[in-house]
């Protein structure tokens, strides 16, 4: 019964205890180092860029300070949020189709959740230019339903 006991016991600690990060490759540290400076020219504090990729500010100071790898997605959704800010990004239309393709949505999921026609969200992925207002709407709805459907990965 002891034996049993200590088996036990063993079981719970190996499954409580944490395994290291791999080491971070001096390439991957200077990924971090570059989004640090992208981050900083463009003015963006660590929470608002983190925001806008969808992962947590913490994981963002680890991928700056060359602590941790970011994923693929990760990587992908912190250059998208930094071309976006810096102006050199696609247009809202592109930005909806690729995000529709990544979600696999329809227009109508799309246009629901932002509360705009399906005529009006297919006329701006054909490239019409949305007004202000749609276009914050849209912008608000690709982030929820990123979060919403894990688009973008925090590890």
């Amino acid at each position: 019964m002891a034996k049993c006991g200590l088996i036990l016991e063993r079981l719970i600690v190996s499954r409580n205890v944490r395994k290291a990060d791999p080491p971070v490759s001096p390439a991957e540290q200077s990924k971090g180092k570059h989004i640090r400076e992208q981050r900083e020219t463009l003015g963006l504090s660590m929470k608002e860029l983190a925001y806008d990729a969808g992962i947590s500010s913490s994981f963002l100071s680890a991928i700056e300070t060359g602590k941790k790898n970011p994923s693929a997605g990760a990587w992908r959704s912190l250059q998208e949020s930094l071309q976006r800010r810096s102006g050199r990004n696609e247009s809202i239309g592109e930005r909806l189709i690729a995000f529709r393709r990544r979600a696999n949505l329809t227009q109508e999921q799309i246009s629901k959740s932002a509360g705009i026609s399906r005529s009006t969200l297919a006329a701006i992925e054909r490239g019409r230019q949305p007004s202000k207002m749609t276009e914050i709407a849209l912008e608000q709805t690709i982030r929820d339903l990123a979060l919403k459907y894990k688009i973008f990965f925090n590890r």
